[in-house]
């Protein structure tokens, strides 16, 4: 429960349920709720050239999923998939009027939806080895764009910048002391705005909606942990790891470059 002088008092409810098959390895489950996102400072009071709007209401959601979970292998295989389904009503968004005068201001005047499945999935084989996976395939949609003509945010198409395939992996090892970590993440295609400036006497400005293409970015993490037992200290952990070991070149925002291959280490001390 939110209580808030401009807004009022907002009561989300959510609550979710599972029950597990214990002779079969089995828990179905399923998940509800509703909540809010409160409008900004400058949304409701104004800066940076546009005059804020009190009467805002805050954005709004309502969520659902259902699933199921289920170990084999005697528990050594953990596997699961998940439907869900969001829907988004309220978006603020800025639009131009004339009363009183001439300004920019904000509106709950926008909504969208998403919907989609998930699958995970985790395998304990022995010997110090775990690897897991995870897929999501996502569908979004603008259902409503407030009137307003925008390639932001524009009515029957996806929304920016969520793919509609990602997953992500990982291996552990660990041996004694040893520990190996190797993880990859995967990025699918998405819509991305990209801003273009051209100079002159006047600046001019373009933005264009394109296809941010997808990228693979692995990680890889080392490290050795060993007891020792001098004065006060009582053990000692060398690491290592490398981020975008393959040198990707990806850009998760077009237009903005991400790090490229990096490397760290050091040393922690037990006392």
């Amino acid at each position: 429960m939110d209580n808030n002088s401009n807004f009022g008092t907002e009561v989300n409810p959510h609550g979710s349920i599972a029950f597990e098959i214990k002779e079969t390895g089995t828990k179905p489950r399923a998940a509800i709720g509703t909540g809010i996102k409160e409008p900004t400072f400058i949304e409701n009071f104004g800066g940076f050239g546009t005059i804020g709007n009190p009467a805002l209401k805050p954005e709004r959601s309502f969520s659902w999923e259902v699933g199921v979970d289920q170990t084999i292998w005697d528990g050594k295989v953990q596997l699961g998939v998940t439907y869900f389904h969001n829907r988004y009503e309220d978006l603020i968004a800025t639009d131009f009027v004339l009363i009183p005068v001439p300004h920019y201001t904000y509106f709950n005047i926008q909504a969208a939806k998403s919907w989609g499945i998930e699958f995970t999935g985790k395998v304990n084989p022995g010997y110090g080895l775990t690897l897991g996976v995870n897929y999501t395939y996502l569908k979004t949609k603008v259902t409503d764009d407030g009137g307003i003509d925008s390639i932001f945010f524009a009515e029957g198409k996806p929304l920016l910048r969520r793919p509609k395939h990602s997953a992500s992996f990982f291996a552990d090892w660990l041996w004694k002391g040893l520990n190996l970590h190797f993880n990859g993440t995967y990025g699918g295609k998405r819509d991305d705005p990209l801003f273009l400036v051209a100079p002159g006497a006047f600046y001019s400005y373009t933005s264009l909606r394109l296809e941010n293409k997808d990228y693979f970015v692995a990680d890889l993490t080392a490290s050795y942990k060993f007891d020792v037992d001098f004065l006060l200290l009582k053990g000692v952990k060398i690491f290592a790891k490398g981020q975008n070991i393959f040198n990707e070149h990806y850009e998760e925002a077009l237009g903005f470059s991400s790090p490229r291959f990096s490397a760290m280490g050091g040393l922690e001390l037990t006392f």
